[in-house]
């Protein structure tokens, strides 16, 4: 009988060892489990969602007015700045002094939607002023527009209490606007296509060609 259970303990043990062995094997630290190119490409789950496309708004002032157009798989968007803005770049020589989305006695920001078609929801065009930013030190208010035909869903709280998101957070907190497509949603991939919009490479490109000219205008 005793040989029986010193031969069962012995196999017990055995098979604990085994286990803690295959345990071992799976316990690879979590870097060392995760390859570059893994870290490299991660994105968040709501970046997932999403497609950034860019509109280069350079006015005859020559300011940026550049916007950054978040589109959702839904196609609602995401209006926020571009980080080639002048809002952005003069930022912190030039912070955020007051916001105003007062247009035209339109308050862009009292905006009462019902229903899911959205009634009630503000209609706006590409170059319709969805608010408008003063700096410290100017005398002139900066635009911000939509850059989509669409409708004005809502107005980002967040940002008329901390204008300062839109420079700090702009693709995350400090978006300016959800805005919807004007049209039917199966003519929205269409409408989107034949819009100046340009990819975030793309942009990068419009960058350096802008600061390539603005150094050679000094230059001469």
């Amino acid at each position: 009988m005793s040989d029986i259970k010193t031969e069962t303990e012995e196999y017990t043990m055995e098979e604990d060892k085994c286990i803690q062995d295959k345990i071992n094997a799976l316990s690879v630290p979590i870097l060392q489990s995760v390859s570059r190119d893994m870290v490299n490409n991660f994105k968040f789950f709501h970046e997932k969602q999403y497609v950034e496309k860019f509109w280069p708004i350079y006015n005859k002032n020559q300011q940026s007015e550049d916007i950054c157009l978040r589109i959702h798989t839904n196609k609602i968007i995401l209006v926020s700045l571009a980080r080639g803005n002048d809002i952005i770049t003069l930022n912190p020589v030039k912070k955020i002094q007051e916001i105003n989305f007062n247009i035209k006695n339109s308050d862009r920001a009292d905006v009462k939607v019902v229903g899911k078609r959205k009634f009630g929801a503000k209609q706006v065009q590409p170059d319709s002023i969805i608010c408008q930013v003063k700096l410290e030190g100017e005398s002139f208010m900066r635009n911000i527009r939509a850059g989509v035909t669409g409708y004005i869903v809502e107005i980002n709280p967040r940002v008329q209490e901390e204008p300062n998101l839109l420079v700090s957070d702009p693709t995350g907190l400090g978006f300016v606007a959800i805005l919807m497509l004007k049209g039917q949603r199966d003519q929205h991939d269409e409408i989107l296509n034949n819009m100046p919009l340009i990819t975030e490479e793309e942009y990068v490109q419009v960058l350096k060609d802008r600061m390539k000219q603005v150094t050679e205008q000094l230059v001469t």
